[in-house]
């Protein structure tokens, strides 16, 4: 099974529901919005396999929602980790944003 963290929690956007679960919904907008979100070179894979990816997403949902209830958020080293992707990632987008320019 392969697990796209893209995301933390899946919010409903209006759409037609594509899975119930937890008292939250994931739409068809919602998975398109997700699947776009994955690197180029898994989108081809994962829209031929739609199943397994809504079934990862749910999975994700989950996973992260444990991750929370551990406390694993406030983890020093796991604040650290997601401050640099942060930082790497305004980075990159003031980058991106300059090459279009």
């Amino acid at each position: 099974m392969i697990f796209f963290l893209a995301g933390c929690t899946p919010k409903s956007s209006g759409g037609t529901a594509l899975a119930r679960f937890d008292g939250t919904a994931i739409t068809d907008k919602d998975f398109t919005q997700r699947l776009e979100n994955v690197p180029k070179e898994v989108r081809s894979f994962a829209s031929r396999r739609r199943k397994e990816f809504l079934n990862d997403l749910v999975a994700e949902h989950f996973l992260m929602k444990e991750a929370k209830k551990r406390g694993f958020e406030k983890d020093p080293d796991v604040v650290d980790v997601l401050e640099s992707a942060r930082r790497k990632i305004l980075i990159a987008r003031l980058v991106e944003k300059e090459v279009d320019d």
